[in-house]
């Protein structure tokens, strides 16, 4: 009916105002790459209509073109990539970087600050509808301050977003995935160097406002080859050089383009006077370049350009940058010294941070299964049934035989070890894990995968031993018993969990749930030992353990729910059987909360009981507090 339609095209309306797709809805391959067949807009047009989403106007942005493909090669992840002024996303293809639908621009309001970030990304991510597998994110560091540090932002997303398989990263390592993968520096790792030896340590500097860097090894972003210290300065001598040039502006980061009686090449002409801006450029780009290729000992430093600085052809910039890396040399005088290092200046591949933070998002969470199947398989194979609790754990009620050899902590590392040594040196390596996880640890293990398990036991080391072995167990241990809640919605999931567990009578029943704080001294001395304790316990099937971290910096999800659970102070442990409170702890007295969680999940607790004896212990310490500060108060009078 005419009434529908209006009404249809009125909530269109609405639905697109903020979102802007990166493609023409009808000429949507008209700049496309030679060889793309004639009937692609129509099946982009039929994606569309798929998804019920009705074509929109073209924008500025760059066309991303559309995988061709019946099915997607590998798995598909939704890259995000998010700006102060606008949230970038898109399903990508990680085995291939091809995106799979058209992606979405959505426009961050002005002014802009964590909540309107927040909102964008839930516009651009909402979008996809029918999408519920992992995301990646790269932001910039603008974006990270809006909330604090990453992992501040990491828990804002995936709490108000209840996205729970997001992942994070700075542009630099986005870029990183990005070129290293699927853009010029994919062949880097391939390339010789003059000797003939394979370039082996690459690094992928970011270039706008900022200089970022990330140092690859084997194509793998190095966990300890931090170059942040050598970089970080660079923000403010670029803006000390524009300031010299007469062209501060908070929008500027590179010298003006040429004009129409000039092309780029004259750039490189010194005795033109904006030649001189350019020169200047590339001579503190190159400074900065040299200092960290020399400083990892790099084989190969690629370059990728973005914002304003993306503008510049890349031989161009290669030429600049090259002749800013001589000049920055250790010779005398004028006298230059090339680098020991190739440098390549990298055209940046469309939608470059979007696809490299799907990248880096599939990398870390199939890095995080690996570990876990690898995990679970040692406790099954090499378990140690007759392991005593360890006495760290602050247990103070008697625990008798049975309940010790049902909460085994460690495992028989020597035994793993010898097992899964295949070339019998000693040490289990990433060609000893793919050679005998099968037959030793029933698990199949690929190249990569063994190699994520390596880096996670030994980081930078190429193979772990009995004592690595063992530290990283029982470090994976404790952070699997312990289960983060973002928000409102994951506490309810558990209690929901443990409502049908009290009624059909399998699985946890009791439900503890930890309110901590970053900024809380005894919060943080409280914590360890209740991860020992709850490591413990999960491993009884008696109980599951939640965390949820408040304070400064945690967002209005947190915040929610201590005001919904009335939270007066932290650390606060609150015990729940099924979906119903049954006590609570206030203080960081360890042994006290383990006397108290033993009587709750034996069945003789007395709520009542539990809160008047708190209170009873609040009491007294207020009066002591007060008692001190008022002895204070008289020293004070009386000098």
């Amino acid at each position: 009916s005419s009434s529908s339609s209006s009404s249809s095209s009125s909530s269109t309306k609405m639905r697109t105002r903020a979102l802007t797709p990166l493609y023409a809805s009808t000429s949507f391959h008209a700049s496309a790459t030679p060889g793309t067949p004639a009937n692609a807009a129509a099946h982009v047009n039929s994606i569309r209509l798929q998804r019920k989403v009705a074509p929109r106007a073209t924008t500025s942005e760059a066309e991303w073109t559309i995988s061709e493909r019946d099915y997607p090669e590998g798995d598909v992840v939704l890259g995000v990539e998010v700006r102060t002024h606008s949230v970038k996303a898109a399903l990508v293809d990680v085995a291939n970087g091809e995106f799979q639908r058209p992606g979405l621009v959505a426009k961050v309001n002005e002014p802009y600050g964590a909540d309107e970030l927040i909102d964008a990304m839930r516009r651009a991510v909402d979008s996809y509808s029918e999408y519920s597998g992992p995301i990646g994110c790269s932001v910039t560091r603008a974006v990270v301050r809006q909330f604090g540090n990453e992992s501040q932002f990491l828990e804002e997303v995936r709490g108000r977003l209840r996205r729970p398989d997001t992942c994070s990263m700075i542009h630099s390592e986005a870029a990183a995935y990005g070129e290293m993968v699927y853009g010029a520096g994919s062949l880097s790792c391939n390339d010789r160097s003059d000797d003939g030896e394979v370039c082996r340590r690459v690094i992928v500097a970011t270039l706008g406002r900022g200089l970022g860097a990330k140092v690859l090894v084997g194509g793998q972003i190095s966990l300890k080859d931090d170059v942040t210290h050598l970089t970080w300065q660079f923000e403010m001598a670029l803006a000390k050089l524009l300031r010299e040039h007469n062209l501060q502006s908070t929008a500027v980061v590179t010298p003006p383009a040429p004009d129409d009686d000039h092309d780029w090449n004259d750039v490189l002409d010194d005795e033109w006077p904006l030649g001189v801006a350019w020169s200047d450029y590339g001579n503190l780009v190159g400074k900065f370049l040299r200092k960290v290729g020399d400083a990892v000992r790099a084989d190969m430093v690629v370059v990728t350009p973005t914002g304003c600085a993306a503008t510049i052809p890349p031989d161009v910039l290669l030429s600049l940058l090259q002749r800013g890396i001589e000049r920055s040399g250790d010779g005398d005088g004028d006298e230059v010294q090339s680098p020991t290092w190739k440098l390549l200046a990298a055209e940046k591949p469309q939608g470059c941070l979007v696809k490299g933070a799907a990248r880096g998002a599939y990398v870390r969470l199939s890095a995080r299964k690996a570990c876990a199947t690898v995990h679970a398989a040692l406790a099954a194979k090499f378990g140690r049934s007759d392991a005593p609790i360890d006495a760290d754990a602050a247990v103070t009620t008697p625990v008798d035989e049975d309940a010790a050899k049902t909460a085994a902590r460690t495992i028989d590392v020597d035994a793993a070890v010898a097992a899964l040594d295949s070339d019998g040196d000693g040490g289990v390596s990433a060609g000893d894990l793919v050679a005998s996880s099968v037959d030793v640890l029933g698990v199949s293990l690929t190249d990569y995968s063994s190699q994520a398990v390596i880096r996670s036991i030994c980081s930078e080391r190429e193979q772990f031993n009995a004592e690595l072995l063992a530290s990283w167990y029982e470090a994976e241990l404790i952070s699997q018993s312990v289960v983060p809640v973002m928000c409102f919605a994951d506490l309810r999931e558990s209690l929901e969990r443990a409502r049908k567990a009290s009624v059909s009578g399998n699985g946890a029943q009791f439900v503890v749930l930890e309110v901590t704080s970053d900024s809380c001294r005894a919060c943080r001395k409280f914590e360890r030992k209740f991860e020992r304790i709850a490591s413990r316990e999960s491993m009884r099937g008696r109980a599951t353990f939640l965390r949820l971290q408040t304070g400064v910096g945690k967002g209005k999800a947190a915040a929610t729910v201590c005001d919904w659970l009335k939270v007066e102070a932290t650390p606060t442990a609150i015990f729940f059987k099924g979906k119903e409170e049954v006590g609570r702890f206030v203080g960081s007295d360890v042994m006290r909360f383990d006397r108290e969680l033993q009587s709750v999940l034996d069945g003789t607790a007395d709520a009542a009981a539990i809160e008047q004896q708190q209170n009873a212990d609040n009491e007294q310490t207020q009066n002591h507090e007060e008692q001190g500060a008022q002895e204070e108060e008289e020293v004070v009078v009386a000098k």
